[in-house]
């Protein structure tokens, strides 16, 4: 036997072996990665006032039908439509800290949820 045939032999089991692991690595970088949508506020900075534009990206390749926009749990509007956006009256919330998220919904019903997004509002002037 030349050392060059015996390099060329490779077990089945561990051909398949590879492409399964090679498969459960894929599932759990997706799924324990970023998630597949985020939030962001036209207004630079975290800190807002009055009425503000929140969005929500997509990752390429998902589809959805709905993305729900909340602000510490509470739904404050949706848009089922490319590019997913708002207008959100931060005067409707007290001053302080808040956490945005969305929720988008998928053709098969699934949902996602991406990251909060920290938020200071500030809507009253100082006396």
């Amino acid at each position: 036997m030349r050392g060059s045939d015996s390099a060329m032999r490779v077990p089945v089991f561990a051909v398949v072996g590879l492409i399964s692991l090679s498969v459960i690595a894929s599932t759990f970088v997706f799924a324990c990665g970023l998630p597949p949508i985020e939030i962001w506020s036209a207004d630079k900075g975290s800190t807002l006032s009055g009425t503000v534009e929140l969005g929500a990206t997509i990752k390429a390749g998902v589809e959805v039908e709905v993305v729900e926009f909340y602000c510490d749990d509470t739904l404050i509007g949706k848009d089922d439509t490319e590019p997913y956006v708002i207008k959100w009256d931060t005067t409707t919330v007290e001053d302080g800290e808040h956490k945005l998220h969305t929720v988008a919904t998928k053709p098969d019903g699934t949902t996602i949820k991406s990251r909060p997004l920290t938020v200071h509002v500030v809507n009253k002037q100082e006396e």
